[in-house]
């Protein structure tokens, strides 16, 4: 795929990924979805979700390290 073709990807996920509000509470249960998912499949990650101004949801999985 060309870089043109990967930013024009980008650029649609960008206009079609919007959450239509976002706030500590959305990002609560989007945080705390992705953790569940991750705990059930032994998934070593680190969910990290904020806004400019500050962290909104963080957790570490077993197993992630700061290269997550």
């Amino acid at each position: 795929m060309a870089v043109a073709d990967d930013i024009a990807l980008i650029q649609k996920q960008e206009a079609e990924l919007v959450f239509p509000a976002f706030d500590e509470a959305v990002a609560f249960k989007i945080g705390s979805a992705i953790r569940d998912r991750a705990l059930a499949e032994n998934l070593p990650i680190i969910v990290d979700i904020r806004t400019f101004d500050r962290p909104l949801f963080y957790a570490a999985m077993p197993g992630s390290n700061a290269s997550n």
